[in-house]
């Protein structure tokens, strides 16, 4: 048994939180929470109260990170690091996908406005800065190369050429080897094609190039097709299966992996 009655819990959000808060019960000691507030596509957000083991406690039931994932939202190291600082400035806990706050010794209302906080701030990850998009794509990118060519990627290698220095995203050695630029926005696609060029046209080295574009990215027409012109292959999105057959066929990867 809890030592706090529903009662007492719901007079506690009333006042901390909205009058307006209902609770739906939906089983012995679990009630659906309807706050009012929404996520971007205008679901409301999941909140449950239930009792645990003689505890009250606000859970999204694993609601809010599938919502995401229907949202071709990949949880890339980046993102799992900015998820905990989210988490954790909220007081809340991440339990088997499970977005959990504790009302143990804490006010209900308090409690709520934490859990309402944090999910906002979860789904916020969905409409990062352009810095970060940058970074996200990079890493979900990075992640499926690492999944289908393992150590042989070399991440963020840089050449130097005389007094300049160029950066591959991807670099994987080969015969002719494969040199991978992602493309979140107009500048790496400037960055990009300033590379291909010094390193192909000017430098003469051998080598395959591929370009991961952001179908959201903002990018100039000009400049994309300057840089498609130089590229021998371009993938849009994540194409995993796709991208394991180019692989293949190119004979950067075995034919039976």
């Amino acid at each position: 048994m809890t030592d706090i009655s529903i009662e007492e819990i719901q007079s506690s959000i009333k006042k901390s939180v909205c009058s307006k808060v209902e609770l739906e019960p939906r089983g012995v000691d679990r009630y659906l929470v309807h706050t009012g507030f929404c996520f971007q596509d205008g679901d409301e957000l999941h909140i449950l109260l239930k009792e645990i083991s003689g505890k009250w406690v606000f859970t999204d039931e694993g609601h809010t990170l599938m919502w995401l994932s229907y949202e071709d939202f990949t949880l890339t190291d980046n993102r799992k690091a900015l998820l905990q600082v989210t988490l954790s400035s909220n007081h809340a806990d991440l339990q088997d996908g499970r977005i959990v706050i504790d009302c143990t010794g804490r006010d209900a209302g308090c409690c709520l406005l934490s859990m309402i906080q944090a999910l906002l701030q979860v789904a916020d990850l969905l409409y990062l800065s352009r810095s970060n998009v940058k970074n996200t794509y990079s890493d979900d990118v990075k992640d499926m190369m690492r999944s289908l060519l393992g150590d042989r990627c070399v991440f963020d290698k840089t050449i130097s050429r005389g007094n300049e220095n160029y950066s591959i995203d991807i670099y994987v050695d080969d015969p002719v080897p494969l040199c991978i630029f992602t493309i979140p926005n107009g500048d790496r696609c400037k960055d990009a094609l300033i590379t291909i060029l010094a390193l192909g046209t000017e430098a003469k080295m051998q080598f395959t190039t591929v370009i991961f574009m952001d179908p959201s990215a903002d990018i100039s027409k000009d400049n994309l097709v300057k840089l498609t012109n130089r590229t021998d292959k371009t993938f849009y999105s994540l194409p995993k299966p796709e991208v394991a057959t180019y692989l293949k066929k190119s004979g950067v990867m075995p034919l039976e992996a």
